[in-house]
């Protein structure tokens, strides 16, 4: 094959591999200066003192403050080798090396960012939500049946929970799932607002909804039929129900390692180079009870 004809066979360019906004994850706390090998070391403040008015007993109660650490696990996210033959190289005419490295990194990007709204889901019942809408196909993957929508009093009722907890009102960040926000958008006046263009952001969020910025992607979290949340590279079942997760950037932890990427270049049994990438990725909530994180799950 000519180098003309490997042109016209391969096309001009390549369309790069679209990947979901990830932005989100810096809505949170950054503890990449406390990474110590996989895992990140924190300092939790124990009880704060209590406050008496118009004190009448003496002598003054004394307590100590017992201070704790909180511990959480980095975790490696890797990619499968490549390989770029020679040939592919020689006349491939977009940089086909430069276009793989890209993909290796939006993957690890991807599935890292699915980690840390893994590790931020909550898991007490009392920060949690259940849907409340008419009933509709189950949307989380490999769940069947029927699960009830998403209503805009929904976001109400999880806005009081976040109210009562005395979290700041500025901030507030709702992550949803593609088919909970089209039933936000199945009211009527959600959807005049994404017709205008008042609310709705190219970079697919619905800036301030009751004070949350709103986020998109394919998937937010899901929860077994037990209130678990269920792991994004661990298999869903006919149970699952999908969920969506809300935060203030003061209550969740990330810490980031950045990306490595391994090149082994003119690879004599594979005629060509062969390529990996690497990264180094955790989070957590900032409390043990789960404080400032809650969820918006479907009810069956």
């Amino acid at each position: 094959m000519t180098y003309d004809v490997a042109r016209i066979f391969l096309a001009n360019d390549i369309a790069e591999s679209i990947f979901p906004d990830n932005s989100f994850i810096y809505k949170s706390i950054d503890d990449a200066a406390f990474i110590k090998g996989k895992k990140v070391d924190l300092g939790q403040a124990g009880t704060i003192p209590t406050v008496v008015k118009n004190r009448t007993t003496y002598p003054l109660p004394v307590a100590k403050r017992v201070d704790t650490i909180i511990t959480y696990d980095i975790d490696e996210y890797s990619t499968d080798a490549a390989q770029i033959s020679w040939t592919e190289a020689l006349v491939a005419p977009y940089g086909k090396s430069q276009s793989i490295i890209r993909d290796h990194n939006g993957v690890l990007e991807t599935a890292s960012a699915e980690g840390v709204l893994f590790k931020w889901a909550p898991t007490s019942a009392g920060n949690i939500v259940r849907t409340t809408g008419s009933l509709r196909p189950a949307s989380a993957p490999a769940a069947t049946g029927t699960r009830k929508a998403m209503t805009r009093q929904d976001i109400i009722n999880m806005k009081l929970k976040m109210d009562k907890d005395n979290i700041p009102q500025k901030g507030r960040v709702l992550m949803v799932g593609a088919d909970m926000f089209a039933d936000l958008l199945a009211d009527t006046n959600l959807l005049n607002m994404y017709l205008m263009g008042q609310a709705l952001q190219a970079t697919a969020e619905l800036n301030k909804l009751f004070n949350f910025e709103i986020y998109e992607r394919s998937q937010a979290c899901r929860y077994t039929t037990g209130l678990a949340p269920r792991d994004y590279g661990v298999a869903g079942a006919a149970t699952d129900h999908s969920g969506a997760l809300a935060w203030h950037p003061n209550f969740v932890r990330k810490a980031f390692n950045g990306v490595k990427v391994f090149l082994n270049p003119d690879q004599a049994a594979y005629q060509g180079d062969i390529l990996s990438a690497l990264t180094l990725v955790g989070a957590s909530k900032r409390y043990t009870n789960g404080l400032g994180v809650y969820a918006i799950v479907e009810e069956a």
